[in-house]
């Protein structure tokens, strides 16, 4: 008999199946145990052999969806050989996929209807916060529901995962295909108008005290240069060319994968002079840690939001230190940059196209929001412009000469006119 596959043990203690497809090593899947991988195996022989279909008839959509992800975290996806939001997708699978009705259902039986329940359902989730304390991390409520993008996102990864299963001819058809979150009512969009920070606010950060100074040149970093948290960690001090003719910095965008050159603003450059003048010799990193390495935690986000661990007072943000009372993350400190631009706070209004490249958008409706952010605040600023010149008084304008009796009886003479068709005014005489 031709060899068809292998099964081979990984690293991790699971069991992986490669099959011969074409002449070429292709992966068939993962599995926890040598048993079950040499029973896949078996059936995909088998089904080469005589076109069967072998699979489990009771296979849930727990078991199955953890094969999936690990099927994209070694191998890709379709269309990249490299998954990079299998993080996201692994933690919007356990904290919302797994805790509703669909995972213990059979994968065969899942319907288009039990999809839209769980859509019902995850629009009434509750947002959870991320706390670090002594025995690791620890979900607290918010009191608010989750987010639309949120709701979009475990909707995303339920949908691939279902595709999977058709392709893997476990199913006939993607029940989840045409199912969406909702557009209205509770759990909906965040209110884009308050997750930025105003001129006054970020002077008040930048110049509060109570925060160290690091901290806040990170802040201003992270403004200045519209860069991301994991960015501005990642940049290197020989990216930063502070006394070139038309100073920048170089990033690395791992979103894009490319080289990004930014600008540095006027009014940055100060603040990053002296932060280089107070990193020790041989720094490598712009904000090293104190071994002089590259921050790989997760958690450490410059001391921006606030800090709850057993045993130990809470540390307030940021925001909480400058007397700012609004949730806004470090990344909208990207937000805020762009919105100012638009807003030309800075001493020039930035044009859409200028501010796409400097926040190395793909697509300028990306950017329209914050254009559409400084067009609402402009009309605020109007509104409440109560103030004016003293105009003149002119009889159009004065309210007791609008309805005198001449006016009235002109405009009744004009309403009991007669309507002229053009071949009347010809027989006239008139010209039309």
């Amino acid at each position: 008999m031709r060899r068809r596959g292998t099964v081979e043990e990984l690293p991790s203690g699971r069991w992986r199946v490669r099959v011969t497809v074409e002449g070429k090593r292709r992966p068939l899947g993962i599995w926890d145990d040598e048993e079950t991988a040499q029973r896949m195996l078996r059936a995909y022989v088998a089904e080469v052999d005589d076109g069967a279909i072998l699979a489990p008839s009771e296979l849930t959509l727990r078991t199955f969806g953890e094969e999936w992800l690990d099927h994209r975290e070694v191998n890709g996806s379709r269309s990249r050989s490299r998954v990079k939001s299998i993080d996201s997708e692994r933690s919007r699978w356990r904290r919302h996929i797994l805790e509703s009705d669909l995972a213990d259902m059979a994968v065969e039986s899942i319907r288009v209807r039990d999809v839209e329940d769980f859509a019902m359902w995850l629009r009434r989730r509750e947002a959870m916060d991320a706390i670090r304390t002594k025995n690791g991390i620890e979900l607290r409520p918010t009191g608010k529901l989750i987010s639309r993008q949120t709701q979009q996102h475990t909707m995303r990864v339920l949908r691939s995962c279902l595709a999977w299963a058709v392709r893997r001819e476990v199913i006939a058809t993607n029940p989840a295909a045409a199912v969406k979150v909702a557009t209205k009512g509770k759990g909906g969009p965040r209110d884009t108008g308050e997750d930025w920070l105003r001129a006054d606010e970020l002077e008040r950060l930048l110049a509060c005290d109570a925060i160290r100074a690091r901290d806040r040149t990170a802040y201003a970093a992270a403004v200045g240069l519209a860069l991301r948290l994991n960015d501005l960690k990642s940049l290197a001090l020989d990216q930063v060319r502070l006394d070139d003719p038309a100073p920048h910095v170089r990033v690395y965008i791992e979103k894009s994968e490319r080289w990004h050159r930014i600008p540095i603003l006027p009014w940055l450059q100060p603040w990053l002079r002296d932060h280089l003048a107070s990193l020790p010799a041989g720094a490598r990193w712009l904000f090293p840690t104190r071994a002089g390495d590259r921050y790989a935690s997760r958690e450490m986000d410059f001391s921006w939001s606030a800090k709850v661990e057993t045993g130990r007072p809470r540390r307030p943000s940021a925001l909480e230190r400058a007397g700012i009372d609004r949730r806004i993350r470090f990344h909208d400190l990207r937000g805020t940059c762009a919105t100012h631009l638009a807003l030309g706070t800075w001493g020039r209004r930035w044009s859409l196209r200028e501010i796409k490249e400097m926040l190395a958008h793909s697509d300028e409706r990306t950017t329209e929001r914050y254009v559409r952010r400084a067009t609402d605040a402009l009309a605020a600023a109007a509104q409440a412009t109560t103030g004016g010149p003293a105009l003149p008084t002119s009889a159009h304008a004065d309210p007791e000469k609008l309805n005198t009796p001449e006016r009235i009886r002109t405009s009744d003479q004009w309403l009991r006119k007669p309507l002229l068709y053009p071949s009347e005014l010809r027989e006239r005489g008139t010209g039309v």
